[in-house]
């Protein structure tokens, strides 16, 4: 296994052991940059201790977190992971299905230097609601197009 394939695994393992913070300690502390740019579509930092932070919170958020589905690309100096998530929050009675993409690029060292996620929870909370067909049928064609790309 090469280095980006056991970053792959290491982040993949992470996922699944997310209620233990030794887990992302340990994954950041050994493959990622001091000055890492991470982006998702709800946040946004640079450095180690912003990645914590965010995984804390998902960590406070959720009750369960399960991987459904995992595929890695790998390549010498990036990884492209697509994956499907069940995550049940505390304060929700519905466990979401969030499909999404990870893409880490890594500087010449190996460390990491940018996390970006790419997830789309709109359209998962959008088939949890029982009356998105009727309102996709009682929008004006114009919103209707629309609203159907969205879901």
């Amino acid at each position: 296994m090469n280095h980006v394939e056991s970053v792959a695994e290491a982040y993949k393992n992470a996922c699944i052991g997310f209620k233990e913070p030794e887990a992302y300690n340990t994954l950041f502390d050994q493959y990622y940059s001091d000055t890492v740019l991470f982006k998702d579509p709800v946040s946004m930092g640079s450095g180690r201790q912003a990645l914590l932070k965010y995984c804390d919170l998902v960590s406070k958020l959720a009750n369960t977190l399960t991987i459904d589905k995992w595929e890695t690309i790998c390549q010498n100096d990036a990884i492209a992971m697509h994956w499907e998530i069940k995550l049940k929050p505390k304060f929700w009675f519905f466990t979401i299905s969030i499909p999404g993409m990870t893409l880490l690029r890594f500087n010449e060292e190996g460390k990491c230097v940018e996390h970006i996620e790419y997830w789309d929870l709109f359209n998962a909370l959008m088939h949890l609601i029982p009356i998105t067909p009727v309102i996709l049928k009682l929008a004006p064609q114009g919103l209707r197009n629309h609203l159907a790309f969205l879901c």
